[in-house]
């Protein structure tokens, strides 16, 4: 799920780099590669600082729970480093913050449940409501109201582009492919939304004359319409599912014991993606 979601954002930022850049292709992809070799450099240089404990990586392990919230900091300096860089390369800033979570999960592979609770603390309290609002001032509303049909058909084309593909590669992979149809489709319903993603494109886009401002505005109100109708979606169908099943007497008590059984048991997934998923899907609803 997680490959899923990285790959569908990653990849159609990296192809406006390339497509919509004012330098030549072949330029534009030197500077990619140079952003991604320096931070595949800094990702090994950090994990071996940390698996050898050098002086700096118990230094900021010591002082993580003290007044300094020291790891707090270092993620922070990482993500406006690599953002800056990405900046002067005259990429999108989305890279860099992408190179960050890259380097962040290859020193911690098993993740860190405690920084992560910090971290989504500063993710979900300050810079999403900040995305939002910077999000809703980009939107035209004459432009959205005047092309109401345009709005509806670019949220049924985000649909076919990205819930149907998904669907379908749940459907055939050996892992997943016994799920029932609903469960797929609410997973499906959930990878639909695409703000952030439509915000980085329109924003390249309209600063390099590709799109009006009107277009760009059309696209975010339909990318906002998935973040508040697909998730919705999903919830529905996993309720019907699993009221169905306390219907015909099975075990699952409630959304939330039901939500976990379904991406970690009846998936037969036993991965660990797939148990993140599952548990920020439960926190989101």
């Amino acid at each position: 799920m997680n490959a899923h979601g990285s790959s569908g954002e990653l990849f159609p930022i990296v192809a406006i780099s390339l497509l919509i850049s004012a330098r030549t292709t072949w330029v534009t992809l030197a500077v990619l590669l140079a952003f991604a070799l320096l931070a595949v450099a800094v990702a090994l240089i950090s994990k071996k600082a940390k698996d050898k404990d050098m002086a700096l990586s118990r230094f900021i392990i010591k002082n993580s729970e003290t007044n300094s919230q020291m790891n707090i900091r270092a993620v922070v300096l990482l993500l406006v480093t690599l953002v800056t860089v990405s900046a002067l390369f005259e990429l999108d800033i989305v890279l860099g913050a992408f190179a960050s979570g890259f380097i962040l999960r290859t020193v911690l592979p098993h993740g860190d449940a405690v920084l992560e609770q910090k971290l989504n603390g500063i993710g979900y309290g300050f810079f999403v409501p900040l995305f939002f609002v910077v999000s809703g001032m980009k939107i035209d509303p004459a432009a959205v109201a005047s092309e109401p049909v345009l709005v509806a058909a670019f949220i049924l084309l985000l649909v076919l582009i990205r819930a149907v593909p998904i669907y379908v590669s749940w459907s055939i992979s050996k892992e997943s492919r016994d799920m029932k149809p609903r469960s797929k489709a609410s997973v499906a319903s959930y990878c639909t939304t695409a703000l952030p993603l439509i915000v980085a494109v329109t924003s390249v886009a309209t600063s390099m004359g590709v799109i009006s401002q009107e277009i760009a505005s059309i696209l975010i109100t339909a990318g906002g319409n998935t973040v508040l109708i697909m998730p919705l979606v999903a919830s529905i169908v996993l309720h019907s599912l699993d009221a169905d099943l306390v219907e015909a007497g099975g075990c699952f008590r409630g959304w939330n014991d039901f939500f976990r059984r379904v991406f970690e048991a009846e998936c037969s997934l036993g991965d660990r993606s797939c148990s993140l998923y599952g548990n920020r899907s439960v926190r989101s609803v």
